[in-house]
């Protein structure tokens, strides 16, 4: 379990590989979850954020979360 405090950054990186059908997650580069199976979907539903761009000299750019919660299991339609 790991507590994610208000005003801290956190890197939160997910994979999705779609031979496997698998995804998986790391937070600050742990893994949280590696290899779970997709949905029957074959996609993620309901995930939101606020996005930060990065600057035109970077690569990479960031997004804030203020609540998240991962769960795995089927949805009723």
């Amino acid at each position: 379990s790991q507590t994610l405090l208000p005003g801290q950054m956190y890197e939160l990186d997910f994979e999705l590989d779609r031979a496997t059908r698998t995804w998986s997650a790391t937070l600050n580069g742990i893994w949280i979850c590696r290899d779970l199976p997709l949905p029957g979907t074959s996609d993620f539903a309901d995930l939101a954020a606020q996005w930060l761009p990065g600057s035109a000299t970077h690569s990479h750019a960031s997004f804030t979360v203020h609540s998240a919660e991962i769960t795995v299991g089927r949805t009723e339609p």
